[in-house]
């Protein structure tokens, strides 16, 4: 999986290809910590819940010459294996943390549930809570390249996968 990293992402496959398309491939580094050896391999679907909508996403992937592995291009606003984006997880956490907690999230997304909701506050607390208190890091904080850095995962990625972020210049 390779990340990249922009100030900010709009959820929409116009944004996500242009963000694709001004990538330097010569620069992604794989896995395997080879640079400038990956080339466009393919696509896949990726449903993401959104403002009440189900948004498709047309996820590139790549494959590296030298190794032989594949990867998606993701934006670090989206955690792998989730459908549910960074920042709305962030809110669900920071929701729950407050008295009479009603997640405006759900509000805002009819298609993010209760049991959306208790998922993503149980992996929290089970693989989260204690790494982020150990950096002294909040759920409002910016922590997608802190977790990355400590971690090598996306903050609320729970499967240990090759993850290599990658961050745009601003």
């Amino acid at each position: 999986m390779i990340q990249v990293y922009t100030d900010s992402f709009k959820l929409s496959q116009d944004y996500y290809d242009r963000v694709i398309f001004s990538l330097p491939i010569h620069q992604l580094e794989c896995s395997c910590g080879e640079a400038g050896s990956l080339i466009f391999y393919g696509f896949y679907n990726r449903k993401v819940k959104s403002d009440g909508e189900l948004i498709v996403f047309r996820i590139r992937r790549v494959r590296c010459r030298k190794c032989g592995k594949t990867h998606a291009i993701l934006p670090a606003s989206l955690v792998p294996c989730s459908q549910i984006s960074l920042q709305d997880q962030q809110q669900i956490i920071y929701d729950a943390s407050k008295p009479g907690h009603c997640s405006g999230v759900m509000e805002r997304n009819p298609l993010v549930d209760e049991n959306n909701a208790g998922h993503i506050l149980r992996q929290f607390r089970r693989h989260w809570k204690d790494r982020l208190i150990s950096l002294g890091l909040s759920v409002t904080d910016r922590i997608a390249r802190p977790c990355f850095l400590h971690f090598s995962m996306q903050f609320m990625q729970v499967r240990r996968i090759p993850n290599v972020l990658f961050c745009l210049p601003t």
